[in-house]
């Protein structure tokens, strides 16, 4: 029927829209901070989280209540905190491209595009098949680039400082990838996210970028405390083609700005479910766009550091909320209509 095709579509968009907001969350992390402290080992960390990935993908698949109030504002703050890792990296690598501009003009026009494309969350899974290949080709261009320059030899040591700074980076990038498991749009149950093939895959393929780095690198020169930008565009310092530089740069602009507008989008969602609308404000678009502000704007150490402290934040919200709406013994009649 031709409904039921609608609704695959829309599943398989769905999808599509969370691996890419997980891929982005994931590298943000592996430069942010996984880099720095596990090295080279960095991608079995990343791995290590499939468990807690598959975890809160179980959990949301059998919620069957409607969340009420409580549940929609730990949503909006586990979105929101999404949104501000990706805003920071963003306005990051925007200042690296316009060095001489006020921060706080790039910092305020980037938010200012986040608003105006962060209405609501059914837009993006229909926005995800054309604009993945606008990320996922050149990203691969620049892989391949980037190949010839890898060391196996750079693999080693191969558990780094040990077994016990791997966990402690995966227990950090749990919180990178557990929001991934939030239903696309807040007010959705469990139904239409049967498979997380496309979602696990991208996570395989943030595994794989960390392996690249650290075969391009060695060990302490990968664990070096280079700033985020000089970390991400780590391909184009080691690789000779000259077109390898604006299509990373095209890339990375481009899903960086696709996870951002999809936590403004997922917290505005959740901040009108809790205040008992179907659709939200502008006002619940702006403001939480700019209490951003001041993150991409003000770039001082203390900042980073909040950031890096927020990611296990993300992994408990995201736990408490499926684990509180799977303990509900009365679901609402009906409430997979609202899906």
């Amino acid at each position: 029927m031709v409904t039921d095709g609608i609704r695959k579509e829309a599943e398989r968009g769905a999808r599509l829209t969370e691996g890419l907001h997980l891929y982005a969350q994931v590298t943000i992390g592996l430069c942010l901070f996984l880099t720095e402290w596990a090295g080279t080992p960095g991608w079995i960390s990343i791995l290590l989280t499939l468990p807690w990935l598959l975890l809160c993908l179980v959990l949301r698949k059998r919620v069957k209540a409607r969340p009420g109030k409580t549940a929609w504002l730990i949503a909006a703050v586990a979105a929101w905190l999404d949104g501000a890792l990706a805003y920071y990296a963003l306005c990051v690598l925007c200042r690296g491209l316009l060095p001489d501009r006020n921060p706080w003009l790039v910092a305020g026009m980037l938010a200012a595009f986040a608003i105006a494309a962060g209405g609501r969350c059914g837009v993006f899974p229909i926005l995800a098949r054309p604009v993945a290949p606008l990320i996922i080709v050149p990203l691969l261009y620049c892989a391949g680039a980037a190949l010839p320059h890898a060391r196996v030899g750079h693999l080693f040591p191969l558990l780094g400082r040990g077994g016990a700074s791997i966990g402690w980076a995966a227990v950090w990038m749990c919180g990178c990838v557990s929001t991934a498991a939030l239903p696309a749009s807040p007010w959705k149950t469990g139904d239409g996210h049967s498979s997380p093939g496309t979602i696990v895959a991208f996570l395989i393929a943030g595994a794989a970028t960390a392996l690249l780095y650290a075969l391009l690198l060695p060990y302490l020169a990968l664990t070096r405390a280079d700033g985020l930008a000089e970390k991400w565009m780590l391909p184009t310092h080691l690789s000779g083609p000259i077109a390898i530089w604006p299509l990373l740069i095209m890339a990375l602009l481009l899903l960086l700005f696709f996870s951002l507008s999809f936590s403004l989008a997922r917290t505005a969602d959740a901040l009108a479910r809790a205040q008992g609308r179907f659709s939200p404000s502008r006002l619940t678009v702006c403001v939480p766009a700019l209490l951003m502000l001041p993150l991409g704007a003000v770039m001082t150490a203390g900042v980073r550091q909040a950031l890096i402290v927020s990611s296990p934040i993300r992994a408990m919200l995201t736990l408490a909320l499926l684990m509180g709406l799977n303990l509900k013994k009365s679901p609402v009649k009906g409430a997979e209509h609202h899906a």
